[in-house]
């Protein structure tokens, strides 16, 4: 018997479309409540909701990469056991944390692995963009034009804006009728360039380059040649602009020069030729950095420097952060072996995808390359600037999943029988018999 022999399995549900639309979008909004020295975040309220509804009404085994998994796995387990020697009722929440993230990722996945994905997509995007509106308009009434980055976990929309754009187009083409594909894509670059959000800034570029392609791209390149020189007048002709100040904050994060040899001292001054998220990147670093010089090899411990950090007086509040940079963090507090294990999973990550393109491509569908290919990269980019966050759990967990997503059953059957079997012998991705509407 198959999964498509299960009517449990493929009978879809509004209700669980828009719990599992609803969790997706709560990891973006940032609402939370501290109870004590706990802090419960709306996501996990709906999550375990989601995960309790899902199994009742029926859920498969997702497919996964299994060297992805094994790899993250073996990062996880690492990452855990230095927390318990750094604070025994933290490690418990990172088991937690850890637990509820892997059991709703293997919710979602399984729950759409027999059910159609597209009523999912919707709700989530149209949740998603109350949240972006929200975000916007707390900052426009409160004075701040530019720079929509103050209420921290809703900036990261912006950074996600283009991907959500990529996955719309690919599953409803036949609504995107020109100009609205054009139309969508400018007011996606006006809200991307007026937040300020320079993680943004590197991948909406590249995100369009991939989807377009080499052979199209060169339709679009007279924007970017006619703008380039409207920007760059805009910017020299005022140092105190909001471009010149965005192009080079983005100079600075992108290269140390500016800020390596500045003191603590400069750093924390107002009249720093940085901006206050490079000088708190810059600060919490350094500090990481000497802490981890007397123990290279594994580290000072999971949220070790965090829990340090907030315990220092002396130091301003905004510079009592985390280590920014998921690779530093790993760094740090986990040593040469934590940064190794952590590397390992992005390495095999883009391995896999490198592996099952033929094989993609064979099973006719192309797409779902570049969407696994610039979901890679944007997590990516997100970890290596972005602090530690339950956002961050979501996003390292989620790459075994990600790659794991079949093609769509579009073909001839006998077609994908023959994929099948060769990638079974190729393996990096386990597959089955049965097949799921993802893409």
């Amino acid at each position: 018997m198959t999964l498509e022999d299960l009517p449990s399995l493929q009978r879809p549900s509004i209700l669980m479309d828009v719990l599992f639309g609803a969790t997706i979008a709560s990891l973006f909004s940032g609402i939370n409540h501290v109870f004590g020295s706990v802090k419960i975040q709306l996501s996990d309220i709906l999550a375990i909701v989601t995960i309790f509804l899902a199994v009742l009404k029926g859920i498969a085994s997702p497919r996964v990469s299994r060297i992805t998994l094994i790899t993250l796995l073996a990062y996880v387990l690492d990452y855990l056991l230095s927390a318990l020697f750094v604070k025994l009722s933290m490690a418990a929440a990172k088991i937690a944390e850890f637990g509820i993230v892997f059991s709703f990722l293997f919710a979602v996945f399984g729950y759409y692995r027999t059910r159609s994905s597209e009523r999912l997509l919707i709700i989530s995007s149209v949740f998603i963009s109350l949240i972006l509106c929200a975000n916007v308009g707390w900052h426009l009434a409160h004075g701040y034009y530019v720079g929509w980055k103050h209420l921290n976990e809703p900036k990261t929309i912006f950074i996600l804006l283009p991907m959500l754009l990529i996955l719309l187009f690919n599953r409803f083409p036949h609504f995107w009728k020109p100009p609205l594909p054009l139309c969508a894509v400018c007011v996606a670059a006006v809200i991307i360039f007026l937040s300020g959000e320079r993680k943004a800034y590197i991948f909406a570029p590249i995100a369009f380059l991939v989807w377009i392609g080499p052979r199209k791209v060169w339709r679009y390149a007279v924007i970017p040649i006619a703008a380039l020189p409207i920007l760059w007048f805009a910017g020299a002709s005022d140092q105190n602009s909001y471009l010149h100040r965005q192009v080079t904050s983005l100079q600075v994060l992108l290269s140390s020069e500016v800020t390596q040899d500045m003191s603590e001292s400069q750093l924390m001054d107002a009249s720093r030729p940085t901006t206050l998220s490079n000088a708190e990147r810059v600060f919490t670093n350094r500090h990481a950095a000497a802490m981890w010089e007397k123990r290279p090899l594994l580290g000072i411990g999971t949220d070790a420097f965090e829990i340090w950090i907030q315990q220092e007086a002396d130091i301003p509040v905004e510079f009592r952060l985390g280590i920014h940079g998921e690779f530093y963090r790993a760094l740090y507090e986990n040593g040469i072996v934590g940064l190794e294990l952590y590397a390992a999973i992005w390495i095999v990550s883009f391995g896999c995808i490198v592996m099952m393109r033929p094989l993609t491509n064979t099973a006719g569908a192309p797409a779902l390359n570049k969407i696994k290919f610039l979901s890679l990269v944007m997590f990516l980019i997100y970890s290596s600037f972005e602090s530690y966050k339950e956002l961050m759990v979501y996003v390292t967990c989620s790459l075994p999943f990600v790659l794991g997503i079949p093609p769509a059953r579009t073909f001839d059957p006998r077609l994908w029988a023959v994929c099948q079997r060769r990638v079974s012998a190729a393996d990096p991705v386990s597959h089955g018999s049965d097949s799921l509407d993802l893409t």
